[in-house]
């Protein structure tokens, strides 16, 4: 495969993703083989973990009858995509902070200049040295647009300090898949009146309504997000606020 430029933030990003997807779809095929398994066992008082040939001392919370099983499997799968949008969406804050530490190296002044801020000289003396000093203010800025509680904000914030730009309807489909994470975090993945006009034409929710959770949606939110940071990334290299690192 032919080399291609990226920042070192975006290949960090990509390595994460990769392995986020594949525990997906490592946990989705484990379930269904776990359904086949019990649907087949004609014992429908089995204990679960008996049924799936282990044993229901060692993993106590399935020594459950199998008869039961649909409902412990879909809140398993329920886990596992909500973990897997709030995982998501800290991968993608990781990105724009390691994006953020690159412009500042390229140009401080672009990261630093609007945001003001003191350090003590008693924090000074404590960080010891500049890499410790430009580590804090990068936190700093950082901290400040993560403050805002907007993820749209933070993007762009991100996008204007590298006169970078994204498709529209990129950015979009991305939003609707990382607020999604504010739900569950803030209102127990329950579906509110502004997230359905704004995106339910990406995600079928309904208003009121605990949010729709499947793995052609969580896959869906990966691929989505990834496609942001790529296109993010080859705007800020475009733009020469960031350096590339030749990835493979």
């Amino acid at each position: 495969m032919p080399a291609r430029p990226e920042t070192i933030s975006f290949q960090r990003f990509r390595g994460r993703i990769h392995d986020l997807k594949q525990h997906v779809q490592t946990v989705d095929i484990a379930l269904v083989n776990a359904y086949k398994a019990m649907k087949a066992e004609p014992d429908r008082n089995k204990k679960i973990a008996e049924a799936l040939g282990y044993s229901s001392r060692k993993y106590t919370e399935l020594n459950h009858p199998i008869r039961v099983n649909p409902r412990i499997l879909s809140h398993s799968k329920s886990c596992t995509h909500q973990y897997t949008i709030i995982i998501l969406h800290t991968h993608f804050s990781e990105y724009v902070k390691g994006l953020l530490s690159e412009i500042y190296h390229h140009d401080p002044l672009r990261v630093v200049g609007s945001h003001g801020g003191n350090i003590p000289y008693k924090k000074i003396v404590e960080l010891g040295d500049i890499e410790a000093i430009n580590r804090e203010m990068i936190e700093s800025v950082f901290r400040k647009l993560e403050n805002q509680r907007s993820t749209q904000k933070l993007l762009d914030e991100i996008l204007s300090k590298g006169n970078a730009s994204v498709d529209e309807a990129v950015k979009k489909t991305a939003m609707a898949h990382l607020e999604m994470r504010h739900l569950f975090i803030h209102a127990s993945g329950i579906a509110d009146g502004e997230f359905v006009s704004k995106y339910g034409d990406i995600v079928p929710a309904i208003s009121g309504e605990k949010l729709p959770l499947g793995y052609p949606l969580v896959e869906s939110a990966i691929d989505s997000v990834r496609e942001l940071c790529k296109q993010v990334d080859a705007s800020m290299l475009s733009g020469g606020y960031v350096v590339s690192r030749n990835g493979t």
